[in-house]
């Protein structure tokens, strides 16, 4: 995937508490104050600038069984986020209805990643190694919680010296687990102890919120959480049998295995069920 140029960040180190499995109360969630509407006209606005620049440098696949299959498990977790407020280890749970858009880049790399204000892309290699709707689902949800929890703008308050141009670009590269040399190419003179900090500690604590919050939407979704741990199973054994395979997703990412562990652990306190043949 090519990157657009905007320009790269100081990495800051971030801290994450600790995620339980359970839900959020179902009660109805307040209106949104004048406060709230206002950050998420900014948090749609930011998101839809890089949109614009990433359908620009992009090329998408555009076969309609892809789009729809796509768009219709992903409108379906959408719609939890928009209306369940589920807890974030990271980031923030305010629940913001965004209108949600999903794409496909047309690109053998087994990656997704997303923006602001509900936009969300996978390539249409990860469409092509996944192995049901289930383990898509967990993938599409996974990337939704990036967003509904507002991981970009928790970064930025972290980092108060950074644009947010930066963050929004910062934040697709490290969600797309970018090389740290694709990363350093963003801005010259950033150093690869910065890069190398930012993807270990953000990282770790994004994509551990994410994967917590991808299977509390596939479980109120209808989905087989199941798929989130099959999914991960078999990018951490391709990684291992396979280390040329472009596998965007792993890139410069040391804790598949322990992202193994945690979802296994969830599910086991869930009281769900690990029977992989049935995603």
């Amino acid at each position: 995937m090519k990157l657009w140029k905007i320009g790269c960040v100081i990495a800051a180190l971030l801290l994450i508490s600790g995620l339980q499995p359970s839900l959020a109360a179902s009660d109805p969630l307040p209106p949104l104050s004048a406060k709230d509407k206002a950050q998420m006209a900014s948090e749609v606005k930011q998101g839809a600038d890089v949109a614009a620049q990433v359908a620009k440098e992009n090329k998408f696949d555009t076969d309609k069984a892809d789009v729809a299959r796509v768009d219709a498990i992903g409108q379906k977790l959408a719609a939890i986020a928009n209306t369940t407020q589920y807890t974030a280890g990271f980031g923030n749970d305010k629940v913001f209805p965004f209108t949600w858009h999903f794409n496909i880049i047309d690109s053998k790399d087994v990656n997704a990643f997303s923006l602001p204000g509900g936009y969300v892309y996978i390539n249409s290699g990860l469409l092509k190694f996944v192995h049901s709707d289930d383990e898509l689902a967990g993938v599409l949800g996974h990337e939704i919680t990036h967003s509904a929890h507002h991981h970009v703008q928790a970064l930025s308050h972290v980092q108060s010296k950074m644009s947010t141009e930066m963050a929004i670009a910062m934040l697709a590269a490290v969600l797309a687990h970018v090389k740290p040399e694709d990363m350093a190419n963003l801005y010259q003179g950033a150093s690869y102890a910065q890069m190398g900090i930012l993807n270990h500690t953000y990282s770790e604590a994004a994509e551990k919120d994410a994967d917590h919050g991808g299977v509390i939407l596939m479980t109120k979704a209808g989905f087989n959480a199941v798929g989130m741990l099959t999914f991960m199973q078999r990018l951490e054994e391709q990684e291992k049998v396979s280390p040329s395979v472009e596998l965007g997703i792993l890139r410069d990412h040391p804790y598949t295995a322990d992202r193994v562990i945690a979802v296994t652990q969830e599910l086991k306190e869930m009281k769900i069920d690990v029977t992989p043949q049935a995603v």
